[in-house]
């Protein structure tokens, strides 16, 4: 039995601190143990299991992977990027102006306080 800190979790998993978080959290992943009052650990042998249980990963367009079927409702694994069908913009998402459509701030004179805009001097 061996206690494995977090960046050796980290280096043995290539997963990232919130991601392994994250899914403890969602109860897919080994729960952490409590070392001490600050200090917690997992078990070599629960990541060892998490990752032996992890399925393997198939190439595209292999037989494997072009012959799998999805449940109705759900898209094919091929056309989900980051839970969003491809092509469908999320609801969330704003387009960004481009640098045309782009307004920079009035420039201050003096910061801290409200910017008075000067009348242009005419030359003759």
């Amino acid at each position: 039995m061996r206690f494995l800190r977090i960046r050796h979790v980290m280096q043995l998993t290539g997963l990232s601190r919130m991601t392994i978080y994250r899914l403890e959290l969602a109860g897919r992943f080994p729960k952490r143990r409590q070392l001490s009052k600050n200090s917690v650990a997992w078990l070599e042998s629960d990541v060892e299991g998490w990752a032996d249980s992890r399925p393997v990963a198939r190439l595209r367009g292999t037989a494997a992977y072009s012959s799998t079927r999805t449940e109705p409702g759900r898209a094919a694994p091929h056309t989900v990027m980051r839970g969003i069908p491809l092509g469908v913009a999320p609801s969330r998402a704003r387009p960004r102006p481009c640098a045309a459509q782009r307004v920079s701030p009035a420039p201050r004179l003096h910061p801290g306080k409200p910017s008075i805009a000067k009348k242009p001097k005419i030359v003759l």
